[in-house]
């Protein structure tokens, strides 16, 4: 069961009617047997495996109430090692036989891993105090919006969401329906159908160079983020229908200025973890510009080793370390061409071009996160450079790799809309504008939304939709 099937709708419809009908203070049980029920299914109702995630949670309950007493810091060290153990043994050690590897590693443990670290770290700091009832801490360990994909949350903002008293509310309900509508658009008619274009480039690198690689990244780095943007967005919309908000995790990173600046866009939930429990803890940039660099390029470190096994990933985050470091090595491509071109900070013109750069610095980095290894990435990044083929841009290149005119127009089209809705919304809420509206114009839009999705993106060009990216990681 995934976020995309008809039993997960199944799923939500069932536990809002409970939810709505039993009295206040029981509610959260109903969420819990819905969280249970969702995560034993999409386990394929495997015993062992809900077993290895039953004692983890346990484990991660008793070492709270441990810590709570004992505050010593080799005692939380080693219970964040053995939290972390089973994530690093998943994505490192090899078994040599796939079916023990699945056997023995759950579904969504690199989300509620971190989730069980943030909560032990808090609980040493003295942020929180350990729940005592182990029902309460175990849904917030599997809330089932987000156990499988995030956003990470820390106990502290989302055990007052879970536990507090929610009433229906018809506007929440109805602009989480437009959010939900809002997620499968980005899904079926931007992500997925970038995806044709950018499988087939990245699994024919051999063949297909210079401009052909440039579309692709450039493809690739809307496409995970608008499939991401729309596993959270969905996530939030299911969390809003029982009243409880869940951390925003983007906020419009393709529009920053730096690096530093993506990050604090990018994947919030994740970032922020890693400067409260990685970085900052590290020393971050209080001991100098050295130790920084140090700190930075551990961080980012780990955050490559997070995504995956190969060394590719740990090169994406190296090439994202490296990219901040500028202002300590001395070759900030920023701050060179402000001096080179005169340009006047946060002018038009400077915003501008420090979005290309930045866009351009971070679609490298995609391109070395997306291909199969290290190897290849550079042999492709290499071909976009020495590799000179514009005239595939004019002729019917393009339109042989899985999409054919019309797939174009309609993926240039939505793409143009996610930019377009982008900009209003850091100005107007859109939902609520739409709420606003009278009740005609109000369901001629989403009825057009949701017949240019059927039509264009789910049944448009005869592909079977992919689950989110985000769930592999």
């Amino acid at each position: 069961m995934d976020y995309l099937s008809i039993e997960f709708m199944g799923v939500v419809l069932i536990t809002l009617l409970l939810y709505y009908l039993l009295p206040i203070k029981q509610r959260w049980g109903v969420l819990l047997i819905s969280s249970v029920f969702f995560y034993w299914n999409a386990l394929n109702k495997n015993s062992i495996l809900f077993f290895v995630h039953l004692i983890m949670v346990i484990y991660a309950y008793g070492m709270g109430i441990l810590i709570d007493k004992v505050k010593l810091k080799k005692i939380l060290l080693a219970c964040i090692i053995v939290c972390l153990l089973p994530l690093l043994l998943k994505k490192y050690v090899s078994f040599g036989n796939s079916a023990f590897d699945n056997l023995v590693f759950p579904i969504g443990l690199s989300f509620y891993s971190l989730q069980m670290v943030s909560y032990m770290a808090d609980i040493s700091r003295q942020r929180i105090k350990p729940e005592k009832n182990f029902f309460k801490l175990y849904l917030y360990f599997t809330f089932f919006p987000i156990i499988i994909q995030g956003p990470i949350s820390r106990y502290d903002q989302l055990s007052v969401e879970l536990f507090n008293n929610h009433h229906f509310e018809y506007k929440r309900f109805i602009k989480a329906i437009y959010l939900v509508i809002w997620a499968f658009f980005l899904k079926y008619m931007i992500a997925d159908k970038a995806g044709i274009f950018v499988d087939e480039v990245f699994g024919n690198y051999y063949t297909y160079r210079g401009l052909y690689v440039w579309v692709a990244g450039i493809l690739f780095s809307i496409q995970l983020y608008t499939d991401f943007l729309a596993c959270v967005a969905l996530s939030i919309a299911v969390a809003e229908m029982f009243g409880i908000r869940l951390f925003r995790n983007f906020n419009y990173p393709y529009l920053s200025v730096s690096v530093k600046d993506f990050w604090q866009r990018w994947h919030r939930s994740l970032s922020l973890w890693l400067r409260d429990y990685v970085y900052i803890p590290l020393g971050g940039n209080r001991k100098g510009k050295i130790r920084k660099a140090i700190n930075l390029i551990a961080t980012f470190t780990i955050s490559g080793m997070w995504h995956g096994d190969g060394f590719h990933y740990i090169l994406w985050g190296w090439m994202h370390a490296f990219y901040q470091l500028g202002d300590v090595l001395g070759f900030d491509i920023n701050s060179k061409t402000d001096k080179f071109f005169k340009l006047k900070k946060d002018t038009l013109t400077w915003r501008t071009w420090h979005r290309i750069i930045t866009f351009f610095e971070v679609m490298l980095a995609w391109i070395v996160f997306r291909a199969d290894s290290t190897l290849i990435s550079l042999k492709m990044i290499k071909s976009m450079f020495l590799y000179f083929n514009p005239w595939i841009m004019f002729d019917d290149s393009l339109l042989k790799l899985g999409l054919d005119g019309k797939d174009w127009n309609v993926l240039l089209c939505s793409i143009g809309v996610l930019i377009g809705a982008n900009a209003i919304r850091q100005k107007y809420d859109i939902r609520e504008w739409l709420y606003d509206q009278n009740f005609v114009i109000r369901y001629v839009i989403i009825t057009l939304l949701i017949i240019g999705i059927i039509i264009f993106g789910t049944y448009g060009v005869m592909y079977n939709a992919e689950s989110f990216i985000y769930g592999n990681f």
